[in-house]
């Protein structure tokens, strides 16, 4: 995938801008679409996934940053993809069981990095959350 692209770009998908918009949400995803997805921060694909928009392009990714740092934290708003996975869509979920299956292997292989940065209680609220948002 070129992440040289937006999502707008990649999906050949373009909103129409809008003078006014109805939601502050709503005018922030559609600025995010637009952003070349390399440059897109964690807090802005961690709003994206939760409206589940650009899914296919952003879980991807979101997994292989997760495998390289499961604690990375945005430097913007100190938001994570760990702690915000419970937040995303569960269509998302729903529709790649792939994905969702590699998540939950990704948490369980650093449950020692997670326990040791935020402690063993948030480990185990994190994935008792994600293991049954689909269930």
């Amino acid at each position: 995938m070129n992440t040289e692209k937006s999502i707008q770009e990649i999906e050949n998908n373009y909103w129409t801008d809008l003078s006014e918009y109805p939601t502050s949400l709503v005018e922030r995803c559609h600025t995010y679409r637009k952003i070349k997805v390399k440059d897109l921060q964690i807090h802005q694909i961690n709003t994206l996934l939760i409206q589940d928009i650009g899914s296919d392009i952003l879980i991807p990714l979101v997994l292989k940053q997760m495998e390289q740092n499961i604690t990375e934290e945005d430097e913007y708003d100190g938001s994570c993809f760990f702690r915000s996975m419970k937040h995303f869509s569960v269509e998302i979920w729903k529709r790649n069981p792939q994905y969702y299956i590699r998540l939950i292997e990704i948490i369980k292989d650093n449950k020692n990095k997670i326990e040791s940065e935020w402690g063993l209680k948030i480990y185990d609220r994190e994935l008792y959350k994600l293991e049954n948002k689909i269930n």
